[in-house]
């Protein structure tokens, strides 16, 4: 469907998948654009985001392959927290500043800020997951850190880079910044990186 707005009056206007019927689902009548008339009036983002091919990405998401990356290689200032522990992390690297706590089936999971990234921990103990912000913290992805050119992942993940995983919800905010992941090779965690502007803007890891 397109939702119209002009002058204070909107409408919506409900189209198959290709936009050749127009459809009125009160009245259950389609009725076919034979001429492409509407088709031809859509201009600039609505236009592209109609022609844009959703199902490239989709098939790669969930029926393709993903490269895989080693935990060695995802490292803070030289180390690879798999395995590592709220104490033993604030015992190697400083105390860590509480931000939020939420409960779900597996635990809870508490989160905390240390330069300006921020680091969740199941019941507290166990780090899970890490979402890296600032490109001045340490943190690497096999060499590469926040602020590198997109040209370097494609030539070490051409599979990863050859798709966007699609998580936005507004079509403006996917084309503006692309989402890829990344598995680890030992285990069930992954890696989920953002490319911005050409280049590397921030990532996320899940151990």
């Amino acid at each position: 469907m397109v939702v119209v707005e002009k002058d204070n009056i909107r409408d919506t206007i409900y189209l198959t998948q290709q936009n050749s019927y127009i459809v009125f689902p009160n009245e259950h009548k389609a009725y076919p654009g034979s001429k492409l008339v509407l088709r031809k009036s859509l201009t600039g983002v609505i236009k592209e985001f109609f022609e844009f091919d959703f199902q490239k990405d989709l098939r790669s998401m969930f029926m393709g392959k993903i490269d895989k990356i080693p935990l060695n290689k995802v490292l803070f200032k030289g180390k690879n927290l798999k395995g590592f522990t709220k104490d033993k992390f604030e015992k190697e690297f400083g105390k860590l500043k509480k931000l939020d706590e939420k409960l779900s089936y597996d635990g809870a999971f508490v989160s905390y800020s240390f330069e300006g990234n921020v680091y969740s921990f199941i019941n507290d103990v166990l780090l899970d997951n890490v979402e890296v912000n600032n490109p001045d913290s340490g943190w690497e992805i096999d060499g590469l850190s926040i602020g590198n050119k997109q040209e370097l992942f494609l030539e070490k993940y051409p599979v990863s880079m050859s798709f966007n995983v699609i998580s936005s919800k507004k079509f403006e905010d996917y084309k503006k910044e692309q989402l890829h992941w990344l598995h680890f090779s030992e285990n069930e965690g992954s890696i989920g990186y953002w490319i911005k502007d050409g280049v590397l803007n921030r990532f996320s890891i899940g151990y």
